[in-house]
C-alpha cells in the first residue's frame, strides 16, 4: 500500500531540488581571464570596467591590465568600458582566455575636463571656465596681466584701483563673495601666487579663469574668489625667432583748456584779503 505525501515531505523534496538547481548553476559558471592593453604602445589599462553584457556584475583590470571574471557561459559577451577610449564587445565563443587592444576615442577625450581628483564633462564646465589667447592679448596695447583681462571673459570684473600710472587694477569674478580679500588667486605656470603684475602681457601663452566651486578641489580655500591661471610661453624646437612689440602714445591738453595760474604776489594777496588781521607769513612778513 502507497504512503501518501504529506506536506512536511513535500516542502523537503523542493528544497532539495532548489538545493540542486543552486549547485548546478554555481557549477555553471565559466572562469575568465585575459588583459586589456593600450593600441598606441601596448602597455597595459589599468581600471578598464569588464562586464558580462546584460549583467550588472563585472570587474576591472589591474596595474597590468589583468582581469579575472566569472560568465553565466563561455559563449557570453564581454563589454570593456574606459575613459577617453572606445567602448569594446567581445564575444568569447568558448576561449576562456582574452586579450583586448582598446583604442583612443579622439571625440570624447575633448568632451573630457580633468578636474582635481575626478573627472567631469566639458559640458558641464563650459560656463565655468573662460580662456584669453595669447593672440586676444596682442591685438591690444596693455601694459598689466589685467588690463589684458579686461572685456575678454564673462563674469570678469576689471577696473583700475586708481588713476595713478602703473596702479593695478581691481578684478572681480562673479562678483564679491567676502568682506575681506576678495582677490582671485593667480597660478603662473603652475606656481600659486596672489600678485601677477610681475608678468609681462606679451610673455602669456594663455589665461584661464576658473569661476565656480570646481576650482576649489583643486586649489582649496584660496580658490573661493576664483583662480586665474596664467600660462607663458615656453621654448619650441625648431630655427629661432625673434620679435618686438611695442607701442606709443600721446596725450595732451589743448591750449584753450588750461587754467589762468596766479603768481606768488597775487597768491600772498589773495590770503590777506581772505584772512584779514590774521596772515603772517615767516619770509614775508605781514
Amino acid at each position: 500500500m502507497k504512503q501518501p505525501i504529506t506536506y512536511s515531505k513535500f516542502r523537503q523534496a523542493m528544497f532539495i531540488a532548489l538545493l540542486l538547481l543552486g549547485v548546478q548553476s554555481a557549477f555553471a559558471q565559466v572562469k575568465i581571464t585575459g588583459q586589456v592593453t593600450d593600441a598606441l604602445d601596448g602597455s597595459g589599462l589599468i581600471g578598464v570596467t569588464v562586464k558580462e553584457k546584460g549583467e550588472s556584475v563585472g570587474a576591472n583590470t589591474d596595474v597590468d591590465g589583468n582581469f579575472t571574471i566569472s560568465v553565466a557561459n563561455a559563449n557570453a559577451t564581454l563589454v570593456f568600458t574606459y575613459t577617453g577610449y572606445t567602448t569594446k564587445e567581445e564575444a568569447l565563443q568558448g576561449r576562456t582566455d582574452v586579450r583586448i587592444i582598446m583604442g583612443e576615442d579622439v571625440q570624447v577625450l575633448e568632451q573630457v575636463v580633468v578636474v582635481g581628483y575626478g573627472v567631469q564633462k566639458k559640458s558641464d564646465l563650459t560656463g565655468a571656465i573662460g580662456t584669453v589667447k595669447s593672440k586676444d592679448i596682442e591685438r591690444i596695447a596693455t601694459a598689466s596681466v589685467e588690463q589684458a583681462l579686461q572685456g575678454k571673459i564673462a563674469g570678469v570684473y576689471v577696473s583700475p584701483s586708481s588713476g595713478e600710472p602703473g596702479a593695478g587694477a581691481i578684478i572681480r569674478i562673479r562678483g564679491t563673495g567676502t568682506l575681506n580679500n576678495a582677490n582671485p588667486l593667480y597660478v603662473i605656470d603652475g606656481v600659486p601666487t596672489g600678485d601677477a603684475s610681475k608678468v609681462n602681457p606679451q610673455d602669456i601663452e594663455t589665461m584661464q579663469v576658473l569661476k565656480d566651486a570646481t576650482s576649489a578641489s583643486i586649489y582649496g580655500a584660496r580658490a573661493a574668489q576664483g583662480v586665474i591661471i596664467i600660462t607663458t610661453r615656453q621654448g619650441k624646437a625648431g630655427s629661432v625667432k625673434v620679435s618686438y612689440d611695442g607701442f606709443v602714445g600721446s596725450s595732451s591738453l589743448p591750449k584753450s583748456q588750461f587754467p589762468d595760474l596766479i603768481n606768488t604776489d597775487q597768491y600772498l594777496e589773495y590770503l590777506k584779503r581772505s584772512q584779514p588781521g590774521d596772515f603772517f607769513h615767516p619770509v614775508f612778513g605781514t
